[in-house]
């Protein structure tokens, strides 16, 4: 493996489980707009895609741009309200595991198909600011394409001034694990966060964590 120099994170199903408030949103999304919810099989097909991928889905290739600004809408409003009702945090040994890496000097970034307006709200919500620089944490764009699409991978090496071959990268989906496989990175990490699919995520990544204790992120890093 050549030198790594920095580590990029999913966020949502990563370094924030809400796999089960993602679904339970977008399954009532689909409800509200086609009468019927998401199988767990349509789920997995478009977690970690953006929203409007997953609206253009449960709309069709044909909606209008209102109707899909309405759809992605109606779902992040759902999901909010789920997420506050529910006492949520980071991943269990989370915060621990930026201070180690912090402190072997790598370079952190967050790379996450949720809209900007959502990481707005988690960025205080859980202090990602005291160990990711705001220009690092990249989301919410609409500019380039969406995982499976290794592009929003090669922006945030680029952005961190570094090569994407010295780049270890967590994930958790199996769009996000293709697009991390596909970006060139030094190595690819799953994550088997409550909700995953951990049966088809497990084929994608050099190998799979519990969580961010793991004694496997030891033996592999520190």
């Amino acid at each position: 493996m050549k030198s790594v120099k920095a580590v990029i994170f999913d966020f949502n199903g990563t370094l924030f489980w809400d796999n089960a408030e993602n679904e339970e949103a977008w399954s009532q999304t689909a409800k509200h707009y086609r009468g019927f919810g998401l199988t767990k099989e349509e789920f997995h097909l478009n977690n970690g895609k953006s929203d409007r991928e997953a609206c253009l889905f449960i709309l069709g290739k044909e909606a209008k741009e209102e109707a899909l600004l309405q759809c992605e809408v109606y779902k992040e409003e759902y999901y909010k309200k789920l997420c506050l009702e529910r006492k949520l945090t980071l991943a269990k040994g989370a915060y621990e595991y930026f201070n180690k890496l912090l402190d072997c000097n790598l370079k952190l970034a967050i790379a996450s198909s949720a809209p900007k307006i959502n990481m707005d709200w988690y960025i205080p919500h859980f202090h990602l600011l005291d160990y990711f620089k705001s220009e690092n944490i990249i989301a919410g764009r609409t500019d380039i394409k969406g995982k499976p699409e290794p592009d929003i991978f090669l922006l945030t090496a680029k952005t961190l001034g570094v090569d994407i071959e010295n780049c270890i990268i967590f994930e958790d989906s199996v769009a996000g694990l293709k697009a991390a496989r596909s970006s060139g990175c030094a190595k690819v990490i799953a994550i088997n966060s409550t909700g995953a699919d951990v049966k088809n995520t497990s084929l994608l990544a050099d190998f799979s964590i519990s969580d961010f204790t793991d004694s496997k992120l030891k033996e592999y890093f520190l």
